[in-house]
């Protein structure tokens, strides 16, 4: 599995930055777990995000991006708004093929929540010329906060990477999560 992970890393960034090396630190501290609960389910999950995300050419960090949002549980809920796997809202998963409604939700279904993650993932990809570290803040924090963000650097004569923009702490983690785990 390690060796599938690695061939499939993509997104260029400086693996020193403090902010990862921060996370690095965290999650190989004594007191955090965060891969204890991944069993044989959660397993087979990754081998499949995996797999899709080869399929489509995407980045292998992006596979970390469950694990960071429901922890690789499909039954995740965040009181109703953000559901299964991806963390995906009614709306989002709407647009990108998922069925949600009073009967059924397709966000805890593994395979619709995933295509239509990656698929959002690819439209944010394209939105941000091809910057995943972008994509995943958008992912994260909702496209129109970082092109706002983006765009008040710029206005500013700041740098408009992810790392100089003005977001939310949790999305200021989010993605050194992301990458220290791929690592």
């Amino acid at each position: 599995l390690a060796e599938v992970v690695e061939e499939g890393l993509q997104i260029d960034y400086n693996q020193e930055h403090p902010r990862v090396q921060q996370q690095i630190a965290r999650f190989e501290s004594d007191n955090i777990t965060i891969f204890s609960h991944l069993d044989e389910e959660g397993v087979i999950m990754l081998k499949y995000i995996l797999a899709e995300l080869n399929r489509r050419g995407m980045p292998a960090e992006l596979a970390f991006i469950p694990l960071v949002e429901s922890s690789y549980r499909p039954d995740a809920s965040n009181r109703g708004h953000h559901v299964g796997l991806w963390q995906l809202g009614g709306p989002t998963a709407r647009v990108f093929g998922v069925e949600v409604g009073q009967q059924i939700d397709g966000r805890y279904n593994i395979k619709a929540s995933t295509d239509a993650a990656l698929t959002y993932l690819e439209y944010l990809n394209k939105m941000f010329d091809g910057d995943w570290l972008l994509t995943m803040a958008a992912y994260n924090a909702g496209e129109g906060r970082v092109l706002g963000s983006i765009k008040r650097n710029q206005q500013a004569d700041k740098k408009a990477d992810y790392w100089s923009l003005s977001l939310p702490n949790v999305t200021q983690e989010y993605i050194p999560k992301v990458l220290a785990l791929s690592q």
